[in-house]
């Protein structure tokens, strides 16, 4: 697999690539996985594997757990009778 993406793609392997002209470039992970997808490799995702993500802050297991609680809270919340004048929002 890396040899194949190494013939096609150079040494660089993590360079980001434009997905849409409109959306602009993607991250290395994604850009990592449209190529394996172009050259018709399968991905494999582990999703038992805990780790971290470094976007502008370290994203770990807590940062989505508490993300994920407030998004479920949110829409629960859309859901309900919510009285005429109430906004609900997520910031």
């Amino acid at each position: 697999m890396l040899e194949k993406l190494r013939a096609e793609h150079g040494d660089t392997w993590f360079d980001r690539v434009q997905l849409f002209a409109e959306q602009g470039v993607m991250g290395e992970d994604f850009s990592f996985c449209a190529r394996l997808a172009k050259a018709e490799i399968p991905l494999h995702i582990h999703t038992g594997v805990k780790t971290t993500h470094q976007q502008t802050i370290w994203l770990c297991e807590e940062n989505y757990q508490g993300a994920l609680m407030v998004s479920r809270l949110t829409d629960a919340a859309k859901a309900a009778d919510v009285p005429e004048g109430v906004e609900v929002v997520s910031d």
